[in-house]
C-alpha cells in the first residue's frame, strides 16, 4: 500500500503567501472604507438641510443671516463682505453646524442679501461679491457669482476648527485651501465636485439670487429690480 505524500514545508510556505495576497487584496478596500466611516462623526449636518434652511430663512425674514463670529452659530450683524465666517446655524434653526467630519462649516454671504428690504438689482445681475470655481478630475468646470457660500472643509478639515474649537490650519493641501480657511477674503472659492480632485477637498454649496428672490417673492417680499440711474 503506497503511502500518502504530505505537504513539504516549502509548498506550505508558497500556499500562505498566496492565501495572504489573497486575503490583502480582499481586505484592502474593506479597510479603507472602515478608516473613512470611522473618521465620520455622527450627526453631522446634511447640505441639503443648510440650503432647505437658507431659503426658508429668506422666505419668512425677506433676507439671509450674517455670519456668526464663533461656532456658536448666532449671526453677528457686524460681520460683512467677503470674509469666510462660521455658519450661523443656530439662527437658521439648525441642531448643527458641523459636517460629517465634525468640523464646523464656512459661510460668505454678500452683504446686500442680509439686511431687508434687499436691493435685488445687482443680485440679480450676477454681480454679487461670492464668486466660486467648481473643479472636477478635468480641472474647472464651472465659474459663477453668487449672494451666499457655505463650505465644507473635507476630510483634512484644513481652515477650520471642529466642535470643540480645535483649530485645524497646518493640513491644507494647497493655495486654495488656505485662502478659503474661516477668517481669510478670498477673491475666489474652489468647490471639488468629484473625489478625482487631488489639490483640495473643500466642498462649496450655492445658492442663486434668482431662487432666493423667489422664496422672497413666496414669503410676500417685493423683488424689484432698481432702475440704471439716467442722469438729469
Amino acid at each position: 500500500m503506497q503511502k500518502q505524500r504530505g505537504f513539504t514545508l516549502v509548498e506550505l510556505a508558497v500556499s500562505l503567501v498566496v492565501i495572504g495576497l489573497v486575503l490583502g487584496m480582499v481586505s484592502l478596500p474593506l479597510m479603507r472604507q472602515l478608516n473613512d466611516r470611522l473618521g465620520r462623526v455622527p450627526g453631522g449636518q446634511d447640505a441639503q438641510d443648510i440650503q432647505a434652511a437658507l431659503a426658508m430663512y429668506m422666505q419668512t425674514m425677506g433676507r439671509l443671516p450674517c455670519g456668526s463670529a464663533d461656532a456658536g452659530g448666532v449671526e453677528n450683524a457686524t460681520l460683512s463682505g467677503r470674509k469666510v465666517q462660521f455658519l450661523p446655524w443656530k439662527t437658521l434653526g439648525l441642531p448643527a453646524g458641523y459636517d460629517k467630519y465634525g468640523s464646523m462649516f464656512g459661510y460668505v454671504v454678500d452683504p446686500g442679501i442680509c439686511s431687508a428690504p434687499v436691493q435685488w438689482s445687482g443680485l440679480l445681475d450676477q454681480s454679487p461679491v461670492v464668486n466660486v470655481e467648481f473643479w472636477g478630475a478635468a480641472g474647472k468646470i464651472a465659474g459663477n457669482a453668487v449672494p451666499v457660500a457655505v463650505i465644507s472643509y473635507g476630510k483634512n478639515r484644513a481652515g477650520t476648527v471642529d466642535r470643540n474649537g480645535l483649530r485645524f490650519g497646518d493640513a491644507a493641501a494647497s493655495a486654495k485651501e488656505k485662502g478659503q480657511a474661516i477668517g481669510q477674503s478670498p477673491a475666489m472659492l474652489y468647490g471639488r465636485v468629484s473625489e478625482a480632485v487631488q489639490e483640495f477637498d473643500d466642498e462649496v454649496l450655492v445658492l442663486p439670487a434668482l431662487l432666493l428672490a423667489n422664496r422672497a417673492s413666496l414669503g410676500g417680499y417685493p423683488v424689484v429690480r432698481q432702475p440704471a440711474f439716467s442722469g438729469p
